[in-house]
Formats: structure tokens, sequence, C-alpha cells
């Protein structure tokens, strides 16, 4: 059961920063009760991490006319940037000496997070727990390092996603231009897709299927195993596989190379227009491997996982 914290909103605390006198950290601390957080941040890096002393707290920089809302509504925690200057005001760069919301969540799990950033990092700290989550960000880093129960849904136009140590029953990634790096993760289904930059996922156990695509860039993956399906497209750069594993697997590229191991015998399928061919025998009635490639090498071996 979820359970809301607190009963109503405190008043704000400034604090000076003593870098520049004008902006101050606005302090609000929460106590209304809430089973899911909204943020949608302009120009300031947002860390969501877990409270040490079980109280929600939102300290942000903030101006007499620029500053960060937190309120709570239908059981919503919502933050957004409130901006009071007037529009020729706005013709002036303005940013924070330190621009960095934080948001302090008491332990427990929610519901659903929900992050939309323009322009600077996202922090999903370890510890943090929800449900749902979906972040999405113009450019910048993406770190999610929380738990996502059911669902993880992360967007990047540029930069680099970092998700860690996540358990959950879908991950869809997607970057525009950037890097894109999974590491220790488990779920039913994974979906990561990406126009150029690396794709990298290093231990990942997937019960039904995953899927890898990518335009222009380099594919890299490092002891993963679906029991199902796992499919790789992409159409210019390379792809790598060192101890993967599937019930089926589909690797289609127009012009790269396919190289690494495999963990147990297959059924192989190969066609290459340009390139030379390097595989173990086939084996009749084990789990299909098929590739393709326009132009470009392939060499696979059968290496049992460590």
């Amino acid at each position: 059961m979820l359970m809301g914290v607190g009963l109503g909103i405190l008043q704000s605390s400034p604090e000076e920063n003593p870098s520049e006198s004008e902006v101050k950290m606005k302090v609000d601390t929460i106590t209304q009760p809430f089973t899911s957080v909204q943020a949608e941040v302009w120009g300031a890096n947002l860390e969501i991490t877990p409270s040490e002393d079980g109280i929600c707290n939102v300290t942000s920089p903030a101006t007499d006319k620029v500053y960060y809302t937190a309120t709570v509504e239908n059981g919503v925690l919502m933050l957004w940037k409130t901006d009071l200057r007037k529009w020729y005001e706005r013709f002036v760069h303005f940013s924070f000496q330190s621009p960095t919301v934080k948001v302090s969540l008491p332990q427990q799990e929610y519901e659903a997070l929900t992050v939309q950033s323009y322009s600077m990092d996202v922090l999903v700290a370890e510890g943090v727990s929800f449900d749902r989550a979906s972040v999405t960000a113009s450019s910048g880093d993406i770190q999610y390092l929380g738990d996502a129960l059911s669902e993880l849904n992360l967007s990047l136009s540029s930069g680099s996603l970092f998700v860690q140590g996540v358990s959950t029953g879908k991950i869809d990634g997607k970057v525009t231009s950037g890097r894109m790096e999974l590491t220790d993760i488990s779920c039913n289904r994974l979906t990561l897709k990406s126009t150029s930059g690396t794709i990298e996922v290093q231990k990942a156990e997937v019960s039904e299927a995953c899927h890898f695509e990518q335009a222009s860039g380099r594919i890299s993956l490092s002891h993963v195993l679906s029991q199902g399906r796992l499919n790789a497209k992409l159409t210019s750069g390379s792809l790598r596989l060192d101890q993967c594993d599937a019930k089926a697997l589909s690797l289609k590229l127009t012009s790269g190379s396919v190289r690494g191991s495999l963990c147990s015998e297959k059924c192989f399928s190969v066609r290459s227009t340009s390139g030379s061919v390097d595989v173990p025998p086939s084996v009749p009635y084990a789990d299909l491997c098929e590739i393709e490639t326009t132009s470009g090498s392939v060499d696979l071996a059968i290496e049992q996982n460590d």
C-alpha cells in the first residue's frame, strides 16, 4: 500500500548564497501527502535523492523574480520554475550560480515519477523507489540509479544516459545523439534506440525480449541474456557481443561488422554480400541465430558464460 507524506507545506526558509548576494537557496518542506512526483526544470540540474531524516525537502536557487515552486496537487508533488520578469528583461541572460534543484524523498514506494528537463542534468539516486518512472531531457546527462518496479522510460536528445542496478518490467531508452550505458539490470523487455552514438549494455537479464536499434555508431553488449528474442539493427557501425545469448537472435546491419561470442550452440543463418564470415558449425534444431550484413565481416565464437 502506498502511503502519503505528512500534512502540509511549511513556509520556505531562504539561505544566502555567499557567492552571489542576489541568489538565495529556498527550502520548501513538504508535509502534505503525495504518492507521485512531477517536475519541470529549466536551466538547472535536478537531483532526486532519499531523505536522511524522513522529511521531504525541495531545495532550489531563487531570486525575487526567478524561483522554483513546489506544491502538492491531487496527491502529486509538483515542481516548476516561476519567472516573474518582464518580457524585455528576459533578453538579458540569467543563470543561477549553483543551478541545482534537490528533492529529498522519504523512503517508500511512490506511484510515478515524471520529469521534463531542459538543457541540464538529471539524477535519480539509489534508494528512491517508483512504480513507474519517465524522464525526458533536451540535453545533458540522465543518471537513473533508483527503482522503477513496473516501467522505466528515458528519452534524451543530446547527452549521456546511464542506468545501473534497475530491476523492472520494461525499460525503454531513446537517445538522438550521445551515449547510452546500462549495467547490472533485469527486466521483462528491453528496448534501446539511438540515431548516432553508442549503446553499451553490461550484465542484463531479460525474461522476454530485447531490441537494440542504431542508425550510426556502435552497439556493444556484454553478458546480455534473453530468454526470448534478441534483435539488433544497425545501419552503419559495429556490433559487438561478448558472452551473450538468447532463445533466438536476429542481427541486421547495412554496413558494419559483427564480432564477439555467444554462450550456446546455434543454428546459424548468415548472409553477407561483401565481407568474410567466420562462425562455429551450425547445429540443427539449436536456437536460431540470423545474421545479415550488406557490407562487413562476421566473426563469432561460442564461449560459456562466466
